[in-house]
């Protein structure tokens, strides 16, 4: 089997390729990314120091730190984004699209019988977690780079498609970002061509409920999958919530590193990155990755305010909001704090502005 991090060595060969020295850097992005894995090697070694880690607190200890340190050397003196590098990871998406909808197709009795061979067999098969996200990410490669009516149709119309498929291979999250996302491209921000993009998104709107009465009722228990959803218990996440929260309040400096897995008898972590690291490293890691996020969530608000970068604001969009949901803070390191350095610490190249900067300089 294919995993995903079989992949970690292309993107570091891609990264390497892209170094360049004296390149610009911004060190009020990397300031918070240095203090999260500074307390992080705290309280690992700390933990190593008075209590055993355990099977899970070590793979979770060496995941974290080799994904951390792989995707650090090599984005740590990146040239500047381009036109010509989104267009390169523009096409490579259509291929990993491409790719994943082969590995959906011939895996489709595990998600179709899910639970009749039980979510065990289908773990095995693919990734429950990592590909709905794969498949996300891929799917922006269809956000046009212009607010033209007939771009924006066409990428809203294939963003709901994309989240149909997510429905499939279990991703409702990923189902409702991609929904949402195509919302926003069609409504804006920017404001231009606004009353043709009102009636695109009342089209699509229109489209996707006929889609949902119609259509996925007779993808069997996929269909099913969809309708779990408990909104007083968030999808069976509610309670390990509340008992990372009640954890955090109890100890604010954090119970230790992987110390989640002996507070609750089925999950080894609360499937919320921000709860995970409030209960294991408390208010310190906490504040940390809260710069983290803040940082993130800036840079894609203005990467999504100007067309031709939208691609880039979606994908990390997606990646960021995926570990408030799923996994541990190792599960993805490498993709995170790749694109982190990739977006938020690497400046656009003076040929690509921003379009709010474009139209400041005429």
């Amino acid at each position: 089997p294919v995993h995903w991090w079989m992949l970690v060595p292309f993107a570091m060969l891609g990264g390497l390729l892209r170094q360049r020295h004296g390149a610009p850097r911004s060190w009020s992005g990397l300031a918070p990314l240095w203090a999260f894995i500074f307390i992080v090697l705290l309280a690992i070694g700390y933990a190593l120091s008075f209590h055993p880690l355990g099977e899970y607190g070590r793979a979770k200890a060496v995941a974290l730190l080799t994904f951390t340190v792989a995707a650090y050397l090599s984005l740590r003196r990146q040239e500047p984004l381009t036109a010509e590098l989104m267009h390169g990871i523009r096409w490579g998406l259509y291929a990993t699209l491409a790719l994943n909808l082969v590995v959906i197709y011939l895996s489709r009795e595990f998600f179709l019988k899910q639970q009749e061979l039980g979510i065990e067999a289908l773990k095995q098969s693919v990734s429950t977690a990592v590909l709905p996200l794969i498949v996300a990410v891929a799917v922006c490669s269809f956000i046009p780079r212009t607010v033209k009516p007939g771009p924006v149709f066409l990428g809203g119309a294939l963003l709901l498609a994309g989240a149909v498929l997510e429905v499939f291979v279990r991703g409702r999250f990923h189902a409702g970002m991609l929904a949402v996302m195509a919302a926003v491209l069609v409504l804006g921000p920017p404001w231009r061509h606004i009353f043709w993009r009102v009636l695109i998104c009342t089209v699509l709107a229109v489209v996707a409920v006929a889609v949902f009465v119609n259509v996925l009722p007779l993808m069997g228990d996929s269909f099913l999958y969809l309708t779990w959803v408990a909104p007083e218990s968030l999808a069976g996440r509610g309670p390990i919530w509340t008992i990372a929260w009640h954890g955090f309040w109890a100890q604010p400096l954090g119970h230790g590193f992987a110390s989640f897995a002996q507070a609750d008898l089925q999950f080894s972590y609360p499937h919320n990155v921000l709860l995970e690291v409030a209960y294991e490293l408390g208010i310190f890691g906490v504040l940390s990755l809260l710069g983290i996020y803040l940082l993130t969530w800036r840079r894609v608000w203005q990467l999504w305010l100007s067309p031709p970068h939208r691609m880039l604001a979606a994908m990390t969009l997606l990646v960021f909001s995926h570990m408030l949901k799923s996994g541990d803070i190792s599960t993805i390191a490498f993709d995170w704090v790749f694109l982190y350095l990739l977006v938020v610490c690497t400046p656009l190249s003076s040929s690509w502005p921003l379009e709010r900067e474009r139209s400041e300089n005429r």
